[in-house]
């Protein structure tokens, strides 16, 4: 092979982070044939590429400078090696972050052991190694006879490489690309133009008496009770829906027809409607994430007597669960209020906030379960709301009603 006087560039600065991340070493030798007799032509700066090497998907060249490279010491002259990666060529690959492992092989081997440096290469050029690798009079030097270089003079060096590549984003998206799920809107597509002409449901709804229309083999698996309405009046009847605003039903249809959870400002809009909504239809799923933004956002003095019984009226386990704990903290300020007279009158909720008070006055809090394996034997009734609710879905059940509704499934799964 060839030899050049240009060296092809610095050697990279070497990092001792993240190697954590690097693959496990592989190891390559790689000779320099004719090393004793070939050194003396070479001066410094001057390099022999030796091999291409083939590791963790990428090519790398392995070089040698017999002579030492430019930034080797004037003091002593040294061999010198580098190691480029020519796979940066490729502008998927924004970095590659390796460690390397250098050692010379004889008979006996050096004491030393190998020299180890890392580095981040940036590109094709980038090239990193050991300046000061091993000494030439100890590679030259008789240690019982025998040359560090081989008995016929060749010089052999082991290269060790462990890596990790890091790709460009919009080249790695790139490769990655697959067509985006458009099941949801396609679904929901057929609540316009294009799904009219097959329906066999129409809806006529609020006191404007907006007209939607449905398909009745959806409404099947997704809302049952209009399901059954359907079925009752015949293919092609209009069925007036009352008690419900257009805007709220037409959120409704979406999420029966593709999942659609609305826009965050549109849920906390219509939070207590489409909890009422949801749960008259039998749509599970979205009377949930109403009734969480209920909990999370609606409450406050003002409001929390009322919610506190609708939470009741409708089996908002997680509404009446946040209610009752937001009266226990704020009770003086709320028993104060005109709501809290209507709360009074009924005993059940009474009895519920008076044992929730007591608990927490004997300081007995809820405490999450000691892992998610819970073992049949678990008391469920220690569990809030949100951990039955897990527990439920874990187990393919039901998630919707009250609280006791919840526990009894559980005990009897």
């Amino acid at each position: 092979m060839s030899r050049s006087q240009q060296q092809p560039s610095a050697a990279a600065t070497t990092t001792t982070n993240a190697l954590d991340t690097l693959s496990d070493y592989q190891y390559f030798s790689c000779y320099f044939g004719n090393f004793e007799d070939g050194a003396d032509h070479y001066h410094r700066g001057e390099y022999q590429f030796l091999d291409n090497i083939s590791c963790d998907g990428l090519t790398w060249k392995l070089f040698v400078y017999p002579c030492g490279s430019d930034l080797s010491s004037r003091h002593e002259q040294f061999l010198s090696v580098g190691v480029c990666c020519t796979a940066l060529g490729n502008n998927r690959i924004k970095h590659v972050l390796a460690q390397l492992s250098f050692r010379v092989l004889g008979d006996p081997p050096i004491a030393s052991g190998p020299y180890v440096t890392a580095g981040l290469f940036q590109s094709s050029t980038t090239i990193v190694g050991a300046d000061n690798f091993i000494p030439l009079s100890v590679l030259f030097g008789w240690n019982g006879g025998v040359p560090y270089t081989q008995r016929n003079g060749n010089l052999a060096i082991q290269v060790g490489i462990r890596s990790s590549i890091e790709f460009n984003d919009e080249f790695d998206s790139l490769a990655s690309w697959t067509p985006p799920n458009t099941l949801s809107s396609d679904m929901m597509s057929m609540l316009g133009e294009a799904g009219a002409e097959t329906a066999d449901v129409f809806f006529q709804v609020g006191e404007n008496k907006k007209r939607f229309h449905a398909h009745t083999t959806i409404l099947g698996a997704r809302a049952p009770f209009l399901a059954s309405l359907a079925e009752e009046e015949g293919d092609g009847i209009v069925i007036p829906i009352s008690g419900v605003e257009p805007d709220v039903f037409e959120i409704l249809l979406q999420f029966v027809y593709g999942g659609k959870i609305p826009a965050p400002y549109l849920l906390k809009k219509h939070a207590r409607a489409l909890t009422d909504s949801a749960d008259r239809f039998c749509c599970t799923g979205l009377k949930l994430a109403a009734e969480v933004e209920l909990a999370t956002s609606g409450l406050s003095n003002r409001t929390v007597a009322d919610l506190v019984l609708f939470a009741d009226a409708k089996n908002c386990a997680q509404l009446k669960e946040s209610a009752i704990d937001f009266i226990i903290k704020n009770y003086d300020a709320v028993k104060a209020t005109e709501g809290y007279s209507r709360v009074k009158e009924s005993s059940d909720i009474l009895v519920e906030i008076m044992s929730a008070m007591s608990s927490s006055l004997s300081s007995k809090k809820r405490k999450e379960p000691p892992s998610n394996d819970i073992g049949s034997g678990y008391n469920y009734k220690e569990m809030n709301v949100a951990m039955l609710r897990r527990e439920l879905d874990n187990k393919g059940l039901e998630l919707d009603g009250s609280k006791e509704m919840m526990i009894s499934r559980l005990e009897t799964a």
